[in-house]
Parts: C-alpha cells; structure tokens; sequence
C-alpha cells in the first residue's frame, strides 16, 4: 500500500515538474502503443496542460538505442546530431480548455482523497510489520 502511495506521488511530483518547466521547449514527445489511440495523446496534452507529440516511430526506444550506435561508430559527432537525421515530427496534440479545466477539477478532487487515505495507508503498513 505504501508503494501505492509512493507511486502516486511521484507521478503528481512529475507533472506538476513538467507543468512548472520554464524552458522553451515545445512540451514533451509520448509515445508507446497506447499511443496509438488518439484520445490518449489528447487526455496527456489536457492533463498536462502543455501541448504533445507523440513520436512518428513505434520503436522509440530501438531508435534511441540506433542513434547512439550511430555516435559511437562516428556516423554523428554527437547524439543532438543524430537525432535531427533520425527522426521526424510526429503528430502534435495541443491542450483544450475544456480538457484542462474538467481534469484540473478531478485533479482536486484525486489530491483530496489521497491525502484523506494517507492515514488508512500508514495503518495497512504498521499492520503488515506484524
């Protein structure tokens, strides 16, 4: 249960990281077979309330792995290289403010039920060392 919690956590840490980014950047890539439904995209980029792309390859991972063979072996001089003549954009999903709004408020509602459950958590913990 704790780990639940845990996990939790980090991912409202790592969003709420992702939200309060100042650097110029374009917002994020995604990709991953779930990707393949346009509506996830869609749900991250209002979640996130930052616009998205999801990657044009399926094998985002492998290519990575490929650029930086490609580095290695001196094709490029450096990964940023490799990845300008590896890769192509991938459809763009910008935030709605319908989506954002409507999460925003789940968001709240979620925040205030974890935060009512972190006494049951520590409790199903303390149980489980005995």
């Amino acid at each position: 249960m704790a780990a639940q919690q845990t996990r939790v956590g980090q991912a409202g840490r790592s969003a709420k990281s992702f939200k309060s980014c100042d650097r110029d950047c374009y917002g994020g890539v995604i990709g991953g077979g779930v990707t393949r439904n346009p509506i996830v995209p869609q749900l991250f980029a209002d979640a996130l309330a930052r616009p998205l792309e999801v990657a044009a390859t399926n094998e985002a991972a492998a290519l990575g792995a490929a650029m930086c063979a490609a580095v290695a072996v001196g094709t490029y001089d450096c990964v940023e290289e490799a990845s300008l003549a590896m890769t192509s954009e991938g459809k763009k999903y910008s935030p709605t403010a319908d989506g954002t709004s409507y999460l925003q408020r789940k968001y709240k509602v979620f925040q205030k039920g974890t935060e009512q459950m972190a006494p049951v958590w520590a409790s199903i913990e303390e149980d489980a060392k005995h």
